[in-house]
């Protein structure tokens, strides 16, 4: 029910909100991350903060002619609420997509679902028509909480017509397409199939699997197959602490799958799809995996990866879970982390050295998702949109 003030939304939970507050009353969205993530859409699809600010100063608070020349947050005058009836909290299952609770402390995480409503407290009709206008299409374009670019806090205003979701996502993040697949297990709250499915897919493209026979990543294969004529071939990250001697010996045989590992140059090229902190090696195993749960007597050694220039740089490719579907999308990377040299040491031995990103002209997100969706061959059968 809404009036001219006043409006409010009933919104549909898709997948679940890793909470850490899951023992409050009413445990749901924030208000303090949805409201800047609502502000700054609604500025993008009005052209952007200085062409709202020329005609309509009032829209804003906390903003004068002084500060907007600074580094601020610019954030637009209304308030916003949630309130979350029927909450149920649920542990994290053991599908180890979400490794916040490992070491059981004492913050620990909860899965979270209920149901929800947004209320929007706005005195300015034209920036109250602005939120009815693109309410919904932000919802669809924005996952919240923990683990949010891996589909986790999905919600979609209900009863609101969604449209053409593959072409509103692709729009939003400059993607040239929008790739799907579909989950049948809605019934699950926790959406536990569909996490697994993700998390498959994205070690696949990203990390490579290992289990008896080492699958190269599409990531890698990408890099492989784009190194024909006189273009040299770029090898990552892995093999190349592992000939300096900064990631652990492998202590057995592995099979690799096809292309071969030899390479004529080493990039950091992981670093385009999402930067770590570190990297923790069970000793004995040419993996990424991390320990196992519960797991004794493991020798483990922690490589760093550290810049001083970049702490963190998610990954671009998006998880947005609606009913049955999972979509998948890439924004644009920041130009940031192309060309930048990260330090990877061995917290062990003290063996480092850096190691450099590609360069912008040596990787295409938009041709990386098509080489994805036409070099795929796992259980799930991915669609693409345009």
């Amino acid at each position: 029910m809404s009036n001219d003030f006043r409006l409010t939304y009933e919104l549909e939970q898709h997948t679940p909100l890793i909470h850490f507050q899951h023992d409050q009353a009413g445990a749901t969205l924030r208000a303090s991350e949805v409201k800047p993530k609502l502000d700054k859409f609604i500025l993008k699809k009005l052209g952007g903060f200085d062409k709202v600010w020329e005609t309509n100063k009032d829209w804003f608070v906390g903003v004068t002619e002084k500060t907007k020349k600074e580094e601020v947050k610019p954030a637009l005058n209304y308030k916003l609420r949630f309130l979350c009836e029927d909450v149920r909290v649920y542990d994290v299952p053991k599908y180890s997509i979400y490794y916040g609770n490992m070491g059981n402390g004492a913050n620990k995480a909860m899965f979270v679902t209920g149901k929800t409503k947004a209320t929007v407290l706005c005195f300015i009709p034209e920036l109250a028509e602005c939120i009815k206008k693109y309410i919904g299409e932000f919802f669809i374009c924005t996952n919240f909480g923990r683990m949010q670019g891996k589909g986790f806090g999905s919600f979609t205003v209900k009863g609101m017509s969604i449209g053409n979701v593959y072409q509103t996502l692709a729009e939003y993040c400059g993607a040239k397409a929008c790739y799907s697949f579909c989950s049948n297990d809605t019934s699950n709250p926790v959406r536990e199939d569909t996490f697994k499915e993700i998390k498959s897919l994205y070690s696949v493209i990203k990390s490579g699997t290992n289990f008896g026979v080492y699958t190269r990543s599409l990531l890698f294969r990408y890099f492989y197959d784009k190194s024909t004529g006189d273009k040299v071939s770029v090898g990552n990250e892995k093999r190349y602490m592992k000939n300096m001697g900064i990631s652990p010996n492998v202590k057995k045989s592995t099979t690799y799958i096809s292309p071969s590992p030899v390479v004529s140059q080493y990039k950091y090229t992981r670093a385009l799809l999402g930067v770590g902190e570190r990297i923790e090696y069970i000793a004995g195993l040419d993996s990424y995996d991390k320990p196992k749960k519960g797991a004794r007597g493991i020798e483990k050694e922690v490589v760093s990866i550290s810049n001083d220039d970049i702490e963190r740089f998610s990954s671009p490719i998006l998880f947005k879970v609606i009913g049955d579907t999972v979509y998948i999308v890439a924004k644009r990377i920041d130009s940031v982390i192309y060309g930048k040299a990260f330090t990877f040491k061995n917290e062990k031995t003290g063996n480092s050295d850096k190691i450099v990103t590609p360069s912008a002209t040596q990787f295409d997100i938009d041709e990386f998702m098509d080489y994805v969706y036409n070099n795929y061959k796992g259980k799930i059968r991915l669609q693409r949109r345009v």
